[in-house]
């Protein structure tokens, strides 16, 4: 069994409304999943499960479609690959006051001209860096200062969809649901 995080976009935005109960009932009704557990109400979703990443993207967003009436990107990560995301300083200015680092994350790696592009949008108060099916956005000051939308990272990255978690939100996932096995 691994032990898996779904993040989803849109859950809980304008009529999208789900609580954290009826989220985790939702993923406890589909087969092979165990161990559900819902993480803020911002759709986390820890679970663990034998198929991997790619497989249960595609049933979870097709349970979501079929139970919620809508489409739900969903975006499937191993907890053990959370945790090398959690630990090193991708920024110098990380921890910084005032700098936060927010994580995009993609169904596909980055394509081979997005750092080009990230580079053409970058400036002072935002930076970026990708890393396989993660985009790192290094913000100082809040999102709503920026000039940037997560859709011009999305476009920048060559991906057709994303979602957005600060790191901080990662690293707390991370601490809460690890398994130690020492």
């Amino acid at each position: 069994m691994t032990r898996y995080v779904a993040f989803l976009r849109g859950i809980n935005l304008g009529n999208r409304r789900i609580t954290g109960d009826e989220l985790r009932a939702r993923f406890e009704a589909l087969e092979g999943l165990s161990d559900v557990a819902t993480f803020l109400a911002s759709g986390n979703v820890i679970f663990d499960a034998e198929a991997g990443p790619g497989e249960l993207e595609a049933a979870i967003e097709r349970h979501l479609r079929e139970t919620l009436d809508y489409e739900v990107d969903t975006f499937v990560r191993p907890l053990e690959h959370l945790e090398g995301l959690a630990g090193p300083d991708l920024f110098s200015e990380a921890g910084t006051p005032g700098y936060k680092v927010h994580v995009l994350f993609l169904k596909e790696a980055a394509d081979e001209r997005a750092g080009d592009r990230l580079r053409e949008i970058a400036d002072e108060e935002d930076r970026f860096r990708t890393s396989g099916r993660e985009l790192y956005w290094l913000r100082h000051g809040g999102l709503g200062d920026s000039k940037l939308q997560p859709a011009d990272l999305e476009r920048a990255a060559g991906a057709e969809t994303s979602t957005l978690r600060t790191l901080n939100t990662v690293q707390r996932i991370v601490a809460k649901f690890s398994v130690d096995d020492g």
